[in-house]
C-alpha cells in the first residue's frame, strides 16, 4: 500500500513533457503491473501524446523503472 502511494506521488509530480516545441497532451492514466519481492503491484501512470507527430510517452516510467 505504501509503495502504491509513492508511485502515485511520483506520477503526479512529473511535469508534462514537450514535443515538437509544444506541451504534450495528457491522455489520462494507463496501468502497468510491476513485479516486486512482495508480489505484483498495479501502478497507474500518465500517458502523454503529441497531437502534431503522434509520439506517445510515459515520463514517470524512467523514475519508476517500469518502462
Amino acid at each position: 500500500m505504501i509503495l502504491e502511494l509513492a508511485f502515485a506521488e511520483v506520477a503526479q509530480r512529473v511535469p508534462a513533457p514537450q514535443c515538437c516545441r509544444r506541451k504534450m497532451e495528457n491522455k489520462g492514466f494507463r496501468d502497468v503491473t510491476v513485479r516486486t519481492t512482495c508480489g505484483e503491484l498495479p501502478v497507474s501512470r500518465r500517458r502523454y501524446h503529441c497531437p502534431r507527430c503522434g509520439y506517445e510517452c510515459y515520463p514517470a516510467d524512467t523514475l519508476l523503472w517500469c518502462g
